[in-house]
């Protein structure tokens, strides 16, 4: 339903919204596009921890110190959010994509995934990446700047 909003505009309120839904595509509508969610969550996280452990690990080296103090966790942080967001927008480009008006047509993950190379190239998928990084890095730098705080 926010992607409703976020993406076609809707106009309606929450409630004519969700009899809209319900009324079109059934219950089944309501999960549109979460197949790609899920798809794009597992694998953003798994990222976003392992990276943040290789990133800490690194700085630890480097420094020299036995604990990792708040600024070394706060700048992992920071890079895993940007290495996650890098690695992974491309499936939320495809979802947005997916749930976009015509979307549907598109024939799910890999049909949308295949129109949005063949038709506007690779780097298509990576639209948005300057916002997405402007909040994923300070996100990721603040999570795990508290995460680890001993």
């Amino acid at each position: 339903m926010k992607l409703e909003y976020i993406v076609r505009g809707e106009q309606r309120n929450l409630l004519g919204l969700i009899q809209m839904i319900a009324t079109t595509e059934g219950v089944r509508g309501f999960w549109n596009g979460n197949l790609v969610n899920i798809l794009r969550t597992a694998p953003f996280k798994s990222i976003n921890f392992y990276a943040y452990d290789t990133y800490r690990g690194q700085l630890l080296k480097l420094s020299g110190n036995e604990v990792t103090t708040n600024f070394e966790r706060f700048i992992a942080g920071a890079a895993a959010g940007v290495t996650a967001c890098l690695l992974c927008l491309p499936l939320d480009t495809v979802r947005t994509v997916m749930v976009a008006p015509g979307g549907e047509a598109l024939g799910g993950v890999v049909g949308a995934f295949r129109h949005m190379v063949q038709t506007e190239g690779f780097f298509s998928l990576y639209k948005g990446l300057v916002p997405s990084l402007v909040s994923m890095a300070p996100a990721g730098a603040v999570f795990y700047g508290i995460y680890d705080i001993q």
